[in-house]
This record gives C-alpha cells, sequence and structure tokens, in this order.
C-alpha cells in the first residue's frame, strides 16, 4: 500500500484486522496517493489502531472516504479524539464514519471535522457535550466546543453524589466538605437550623435514647441507666444546661458517663452559641459532626456551594430508592458510596456495597461499566471479619 499507486478503494468488511492490521495500514496510507477510499466495517479495531491511522492522515493527501463504521469495533473517545486531530493537516477527507463505536466525550479535536462534507457517529449516544446539544447534531456541537476552546462556555457543573443507606453518614461527609469550602460559615448556621428544627419539634425521647445508646455511649441500655430521662424530649433537651447534662447523664461516674457528657455537651454548645464564635478551620467543628444526632434527609439535596461541583444527598430510606434511579443515571458523575461498619461484619458491608452499586448501574448505558465511583465506611472501628 504504501508503494501501490493505482489502487483506489480497499474493502476489508468483518475481518480480523484488529489494532495491529490498522497500524500496519496506517503505516502504508501515510505516504500512499492513490487510494481514495478505505472502507474497514467491523474488524475489531481499537484506540490504538484508531490513533495509527489518524497519524497516517496527517500526511496522506488522497483518500477522501474512511468507514470505520461497526459494533464490532471498540474505539472510544482516545481512538476518535487522534482521528479528529489527523484531519488537522489534512485536506482531502470528505467523509468519515464512526457509527456504532463506543464513543462517549468529544473534545475539542472534534472541531477539525467542521470541513467534512459527511461526519457520522452515535450523537444520541454522547454524554458530552451534555445530550441536549449533542441530539442537535453538528450544527450545535460546534459552538458549543468553540466555546469551551475559549473558555466561555456555560459549562454544566460536575456532580458529586452521595448515596447509602439511612444514617449511614453522607450528609455528614459532605457537610465536613462544605466545611473546607469558600462557604463554611454559612454551612455551619444552615446544619444548625436543620439539627434545631429536627431535634425541637421532631425528637421523642425514643430518638434521644437512640442517639445516645448508639451514637454517644455505644451501649445499649445506657439511656435507661441514667436518672431524670423519663419524658425528656428533644425541644427539653435543648435547654438544658451543661450542669443539668451533667447531673442527668453523668451519674453514675465512668467513664462512659463522662464521655457522654463530654460529647454531648459539646454538641448542645455548638447549637447554641453564635455561629461567628467558632472558629471554623480548626478541629473543633470536625469533632462535633461526628457526634450530631442523625438529621434524616427527607429529599434528594443539591448544594452548589463547593468549588464547581453540585453535590448530590440522596436519601437513605428504603421506600425512596426507586426514585433514585430518575437521577442517579449521570455517567459523567463521580459516585461517594457511604456504607454503615457499624453493623460489625465485613461480610454485611460487602452485601451493602453490592446493592447500592447495582442501584447505580442499573440506570446506565452498558451497564454502567465507565461509573467512577468513591466507596467510604464508616465506624470502621467496630468492624470484624466474622
Amino acid at each position: 500500500l504504501e508503494h501501490n499507486t493505482s489502487l483506489r478503494e480497499l474493502h476489508l468488511y468483518n475481518n480480523q484486522v484488529g489494532d495491529d492490521g490498522a497500524v500496519a495500514i496506517g503505516a502504508g496510507l501515510k505516504h500512499n496517493t492513490s487510494l481514495q477510499e478505505l472502507r474497514l466495517y467491523n474488524n475489531r479495531i481499537g484506540d490504538s489502531g484508531a490513533a495509527a491511522i489518524g497519524a497516517a492522515l496527517e500526511h496522506n493527501t488522497s483518500l477522501k472516504k474512511l468507514n470505520l463504521f461497526g459494533k464490532k469495533h471498540s474505539i472510544g473517545d482516545v481512538g476518535a479524539a487522534a482521528l479528529f486531530a489527523g484531519l488537522k493537516q489534512n485536506a482531502s477527507l470528505n467523509e468519515l464514519n464512526l457509527q456504532y463505536c463506543p464513543i462517549r466525550t468529544l473534545g475539542a479535536e472534534f472541531l477539525w471535522t467542521r470541513r467534512l462534507e459527511l461526519c457520522l457517529l452515535d450523537f444520541h449516544k454522547l454524554v458530552w457535550p451534555s445530550p441536549s446539544i449533542a441530539s442537535q447534531g453538528r450544527d450545535a456541537i460546534y459552538p458549543f466546543l468553540e466555546a469551551v476552546k475559549e473558555r466561555s462556555a456555560p459549562l454544566a457543573r460536575s456532580r458529586v453524589m452521595f448515596v447509602g443507606a439511612g444514617g449511614s453518614g453522607k450528609t455528614t461527609l459532605k457537610t465536613a466538605l462544605l466545611l473546607r469550602g469558600p462557604a463554611a460559615r454559612e454551612t455551619l448556621a444552615r446544619l444548625r437550623r436543620s439539627m434545631i428544627e429536627t431535634i425541637e419539634l421532631r425528637w421523642t425521647e425514643a430518638d434521644l435514647q437512640e442517639w445516645v445508646d448508639t451514637d454517644l455511649s455505644r451501649e445499649p441500655g445506657f439511656y435507661a441507666t441514667c436518672k431524670g430521662v423519663k419524658g425528656l424530649t428533644g425541644e427539653k433537651w435543648l435547654k438544658l444546661s451543661a450542669d443539668k447534662i451533667s447531673q442527668i447523664f453523668g451519674s453514675p461516674c465512668t467513664f462512659t458517663s463522662e464521655d457522654v457528657v463530654a460529647q454531648m455537651t459539646a454538641v448542645l454548645k455548638f447549637l447554641t452559641s453564635n455561629p461567628d464564635d467558632v472558629a471554623v478551620h480548626d478541629e473543633v467543628p470536625y469533632k462535633v459532626l461526628l457526634n450530631i444526632p442523625h438529621v434524616w434527609t427527607e429529599g434528594v439535596e443539591l448544594d452548589t456551594r463547593w468549588e464547581e461541583y453540585t453535590l448530590w444527598d440522596f436519601p437513605g430510606q428504603m421506600e425512596l430508592y426507586p426514585s433514585h434511579r430518575l437521577f442517579l443515571a449521570c455517567e459523567t458523575a463521580v459516585y461517594v458510596l457511604v456504607v454503615n461498619g457499624r453493623t460489625g461484619e465485613v461480610a454485611e458491608c460487602m452485601r451493602q456495597l453490592q446493592r447500592w452499586l447495582s442501584l447505580i448501574r442499573s440506570g446506565m448505558r452498558d451497564g454502567g461499566s465507565k461509573v467512577e465511583a468513591r466507596i467510604v465506611v464508616t465506624h470502621t472501628d467496630t468492624l470484624t471479619t466474622a
């Protein structure tokens, strides 16, 4: 092919050309001056093979039609970008067909296809540019990518999705991240308001007991040993003084009771103090976060206060799981999967992980093979391999 001067069309349908064969074709195509049409349907060519052909296009001056159509190809984002980049120096190619290739994102290299008379790929399967733009085809994609290139496009914010069972620590983790950002004081103010509202209006004695036994003392039945707790609701607890807390929860005086009193006093001080009196970037707010009462997330909460990301906090209640799939199917998001290790068994944590990963992947194209997830296991000090 490198030295041939008569061949005009080369059709290699449904062979096993593969990447090695594509590299060889690219080497010959680089210096060929006669070939005008190359058809490589379904030849199991991947990114490296596409890159070799793209490199050849930079030097080729005769090829007019290049067809890489086919479900058997594995040309993805990297290979497509290399092909598009090859068009920068190419003036002969008029038609490029990449239909059925698993291309999901387009970069600025795609702008070099603008001069082509025909450029085919599965625009409806793109995740970047967003489907609302990609579905309109090349006429909408080119201006968008031009604006991106010039850094003037109204880009969609990246998503960070917090998912996991109720009480696993999703909201606490999200709050800790927000405390490291520019809106730290606003975050503290919001946290106070939501906690006070929940405790004051909704907390019964049973809620208070669960918090003390599960989170503070980690001793089932500790609450029942405390004097003066009967009829104590969240509203009444918020009005307690530090001395009264010590009197109720610190007797008899044990290591556990001292620890409960110290943690509870710190939380109460956090809730009732002036927000301006708390040093946001010291360790105090983070310690308090570990002990704050659990506030249920009643719907998907969106927060835009963390740099260029939108934080999505999903509720963990079982009855809301079916609706999660409506929002979870975002292949460009980063998923933070929070699992509660308080069950005490690694095996149970693994079951939780499998359940949530299946839920996340169920709404994705290609079974969520490219989903990016980060796994956070809380309360790891209680885990055992039993």
